[in-house]
């Protein structure tokens, strides 16, 4: 460059953004010729040649000089020297990239609002399993942290390293029975349960409730923890739970089964395919036509009318009316009840003492032997006229005959070896009693352990006990 050229800055204008991440350049064009004063043609400029045009060389010591040594475009250098006078932008920062800040992912259903029924695979459809309880299990993961991802740094026009903004990780949610796991990373159940949303946060509840009934428009129910139902189960549906089943208005053919109690405010309506099974106790206002198993106690306050009822212990009915009437109740220690049996002799079965399965045993084994009885003497005609002359039989049938009836002997010896079993066990009863406090009605059956008796004329309040030389004694209530 000539020694007479202006100063450097006076010919090559920069201009850094205020972020640093942008240079602007601008060639300064040679200045016009000045004119007279008074207006006439400029005056010829002798002394020396005029300034020559900013070069792309210039440009470049202008950034140096500036500080600029970090994203300079050379084709943008050469547009700015190109045209005088028009600012351009001749290099660039990179700007820090935001990273991603952590999450969480949840990796259990939570409970919602029962959807659409689920359509099987011949295309029927299947309103009974909505599938809308988000059930978990103790000590199941519930959720994760889905860790951060960082950002990149960035470096201005003078090549200073721009740190990206900082990533937070994802807050585990806190709530009842949400346990952190033990690195930190995620969250467990802290019981058997349903994951649900409540206004304080997500929470696992032990307790499922219900506010209607239990139809179509909940499908069936099978939980892990206590269940409430505010309506009643309708017939055809079923409720299954780990804990109680609580129900406020009555079980209408219904199926219900229970690890704990069944409590039905209203009652138990049977029906060919209802039922209700209960690993506690079984309490209800009334049964009528119902199927009901208790492992401990039936407690009904009004009346069980022609139901099938077995508890493991006690079967009580103590309110008023207090009525049994029809059915088979079976109880392994006490029946208590005000009224036994009805006024038109409608056959009342009871039975006390030892486990009911016993009894249920005994009688399939009972008809198990029947029918190998049947078989047996289908196989013995089909044998008889093997000893005559021109029979039809040949020896391999006779055989394959003869080899039938000794599996099926065998298999009947077995069984009644089981029945014997089963009596000996419903004879070996030493206690059970039945209480009637106020009448027991003709066409009563009443056995305790093994011994029975049937009620020919209506009484009034009676005791029922097991006297192990005389059998069953009738006592004053």
């Amino acid at each position: 460059m000539p020694d007479n050229a202006p100063a450097l800055a006076e010919r090559v204008r920069i201009a850094i953004s205020p972020d640093r991440m942008s240079v602007t350049a601008t060639a300064v064009p040679p200045p016009p010729p000045q004119p007279e004063p008074d207006g006439g043609a400029a005056a010829p400029i002798e002394a020396g040649p005029a300034p020559e045009p900013v070069t792309h060389e210039e440009v470049l010591r202008a950034l140096e000089a500036a500080g600029v040594v970090y994203g300079i475009d050379e084709g943008a250098v050469s547009e700015a020297v190109a045209i005088p006078g028009q600012p351009v932008i001749v290099a660039r920062g990179t700007p820090a990239t935001r990273g991603v800040d952590g999450t969480i992912q949840w990796l259990a259903e939570v409970t919602h609002t029962p959807g659409e029924p689920t359509v099987r695979d011949d295309g029927s459809v299947d309103f009974h399993h909505l599938n809308w309880v988000g059930i978990v299990r103790k000590g199941q993961v519930l959720a994760q942290k889905v860790p951060p991802q960082p950002g990149t740094p960035g470096t201005t026009v003078e090549g200073q390293k721009v740190p990206p903004a900082p990533v937070r990780e994802g807050i585990l949610p806190k709530g009842k029975n949400l346990i952190p796991a033990g690195d930190g990373s995620g969250i467990v159940a802290g019981c058997d349960g349903h994951l649900t949303i409540l206004a304080s946060g997500y929470a696992v509840l032990p307790v499922l409730e219900i506010r209607g009934n239990v139809d179509y428009s909940t499908g069936n129910i099978d939980f892990p923890g206590t269940v409430t139902v505010s309506g009643d189960v309708t017939a055809g549906f079923e409720v299954r739970a780990t804990g109680e089943v609580l129900v406020g208005g009555a079980i209408s053919g219904g199926t219900v089964e229970a690890a704990g109690s069944v409590r039905v405010a209203r009652g138990i309506l049977g029906s060919k395919t209802g039922s209700v099974k209960s690993g506690r106790d079984v309490v209800a206002r009334f049964i009528e036509n119902g199927h009901v198993t208790a492992a401990v106690n039936a407690c009904v306050s009004d009346a069980i009318m022609h139901s099938r009822v077995t508890a493991g212990r006690k079967i009580e009915v103590l309110g008023r009316p207090g009525l049994v009437v029809g059915g088979l109740l079976r109880a392994g220690l006490e029946l208590s009840c005000n009224t036994l049996g009805s006024t038109n002799g409608a056959s009342t079965e009871v039975e006390i003492g030892g486990d009911p399965k016993d009894r249920d045993r005994f009688r399939e084994l009972y008809f198990q032997i029947k029918q190998l009885d049947r078989e047996l003497g289908e196989i013995e005609n089909k044998l008889k006229p093997a000893g005559n002359p021109g029979s039809w039989l040949t020896q391999e049938m006779v055989f394959r005959l003869t080899c039938d009836l000794e599996a099926v002997r065998r298999q009947r010896l077995a069984l009644q070896a089981e029945q014997m079993e089963c009596l000996n066990r419903v004879e070996s009863v030493k206690v059970g009693r039945v209480l009637v406090s106020s009448a027991v009605k003709h066409g009563v059956k009443v056995s305790i352990g093994a011994p029975s008796t049937l009620i020919e004329q209506d009484m009034g309040p009676a005791k029922f006990i097991l006297d192990p030389n005389e059998g069953i004694l009738i006592r004053p209530y």
